[in-house]
């Protein structure tokens, strides 16, 4: 596969990751009205979208970079990462990037786990980061919760991550019609 294909298929990782990650993180933020709530079930969502395209696609540099930039793009306008704003943008890279730094030519089950808490823990503290600038009206209540929702956050993107890992690893390696996607 060349490399517009393969960021091209980020894109595409990156646009379904934040589709999904839509419906469940805007019924979340209305019913707690809590706008970190839904990292806790989106975590699982994101973890298992960008494993697997880090490791169907990692020949390529900055897979995660990539499908974080149009999941950033696209989340500008959602209460997906905070309040709606261009600001979102730079924060879904630099967690697809700190992503990338762990796990990029590695296929080994660690570096997915290590990619997980450290795409959290920047995302979390650019977020919080954030936040506290903006000066948001719930920045009390959520850095109340900020340890359970960090943790429990963690967790889940790592049980994606090693769900998006296995589930290529294993089940759709030898499938025809996954091979004409990925080229091999």
């Amino acid at each position: 596969m060349d490399g517009s294909k393969a960021y091209a298929l980020a894109g595409v990782f990156g646009g379904i990751a934040v589709g999904g990650a839509f419906v469940i993180g805007s019924g979340l933020v209305a019913v707690t009205g809590i706008p970190l709530m839904p990292a806790i079930v989106n975590g699982l969502w994101v973890g298992l979208l960008i494993a697997t395209a880090s490791f169907v696609l990692k020949e390529y540099c900055l897979v995660g970079t990539a499908m974080m930039l149009v999941y950033g793009v696209a989340a500008t306008v959602t209460v997906l990462l905070g309040p709606p704003g261009w600001h979102k943008i730079p924060i879904a890279v630099a967690m697809g990037f700190s992503w990338d730094i762990c796990v990029w030519r590695r296929s080994a089950l660690i570096f997915y786990l290590l990619g997980s808490v450290v795409f959290m823990l920047v995302g979390f503290s650019l977020l919080m980061l954030t936040f506290y600038l903006q000066n948001a009206p719930a920045f009390d209540k959520m850095f109340a919760v900020l340890p359970v929702v960090l943790s429990v956050s963690v967790v889940t993107m790592c049980v994606g991550a090693l769900l998006g890992r296995r589930l290529v690893g294993v089940r759709l390696r030898d499938l025809p019609a996954f091979k004409r996607i990925v080229g091999r």
